[in-house]
């Protein structure tokens, strides 16, 4: 059972999540990896499995959003800095577990969330619906202003 996390907290689960290497099986009751493959009873024991670690991490995902809903403006830019900081780990959770497609695709759904979440609240991204163009429509536009294609 997961409990609401304080701020800080929420930083600190944030930060462990950052470091999770590919391949590694994620303890969050004891904030250690595991090897993947090695059955561990204290694992079974404490009740941590892939399902435990999705919901651990859905309630990161909500913990986030609400206190980015609510935070005075130097928490809401460090706590999006965190948050920024975790998604390889979630993307290194979903390596783990990449031989069972329903979990990595539950998994990537998060991703998708958390990424849609930073882009809310980041303020480098551009508002009021304009479009932020990606690196390739920069280069094309400044090949076409200093006439780099051959014609």
């Amino acid at each position: 059972m997961y409990y609401r996390l304080s701020y800080k907290e929420l930083l600190v689960e944030l930060k462990f999540v950052s470091k999770i290497p590919e391949q590694k099986i994620v303890n969050f009751k004891s904030h250690k990896f595991e090897e993947r493959g090695d059955w561990n009873i204290s694992r079974w024991w404490n009740g941590q499995n892939r399902e435990e670690t999705i919901k651990r991490l859905q309630i990161m995902i909500n913990q986030t959003e609400n206190f980015l809903n609510n935070l005075k403006d130097y928490e809401r830019s460090t706590l999006l800095r965190v948050f920024k900081e975790s998604l390889p780990g979630i993307k290194n959770i979903a390596s783990t577990y990449e031989d069972d497609i329903y979990t990595n695709c539950r998994i990537d759904q998060m991703y998708d969330e958390a990424q849609e979440l930073i882009q809310k609240y980041d303020t480098d991204v551009v508002s009021q619906g304009e479009t932020v163009p990606d690196n390739d429509d920069i280069l094309t536009s400044t090949r076409a202003e200093n006439n780099y294609y051959d014609e």
